[in-house]
């Protein structure tokens, strides 16, 4: 039987979703984080200003860009499943299905990542991706709605720096 997001452990969601690689409590990895403010790392009530949308590839970036961040002195949000493409149809639709996740899980999902997004106006967007699979013009929407509220996108395709440290530096 095919795991829920919700039903996921909290062992099984430290190797899905990047909290594994992220120096956060274990409640920062609970099951329901997805369809809330994801994982934040950093200080104070402050919005994120620097949110990290990916797959299994926001997954293994994650530490290195939670070290970055923290560095620069900047709080983080992780919205990062392996298995689970970081881009957004928009509007959301209701009837996406995907590995580890129902319907109703990546609607709720894709309604968070969004309406943190709007609410947060962070500073940067991070992307990572395994841009190989992404199908033409699935992108385009969410980089069109990032682009109205985010003040940058970075994305491992398009940029050719070699860390996450240079990422956060060049912001």
């Amino acid at each position: 039987k095919q795991k829920t997001a919700y039903e996921i452990s909290t062992r099984d969601w430290s190797s899905d979703v990047c909290s594994s690689d992220l120096a956060a409590p274990a409640s920062a990895a609970a099951p329901i984080a997805y369809r809330g403010d994801g994982i934040i790392i950093g200080p104070g009530d402050a919005p994120p200003s620097v949110v990290v949308l990916g797959d299994s590839h926001g997954t293994m970036w994650a530490h290195a860009i939670q070290v970055a961040a923290e560095e620069a002195g900047l709080k983080t949000a992780f919205y990062c499943i392996g298995g689970v493409d970081p881009f957004i149809e928009l509007p959301p639709r209701r009837d996406q299905t995907v590995r580890k996740m129902t319907a109703a899980e990546k609607y709720d999902y894709d309604l968070a990542r969004i309406g943190n997004i709007e609410r947060w106006k962070p500073a940067i967007v991070i992307i990572c991706a395994r841009w190989a699979i992404i199908k033409p013009g699935t992108a385009e929407p969410l980089l069109t709605f990032l682009q109205q509220h985010a003040g940058r996108v970075v994305d491992r395709k398009s940029t050719r720096l070699n860390s996450s440290h240079e990422w956060i530096s060049r912001m």
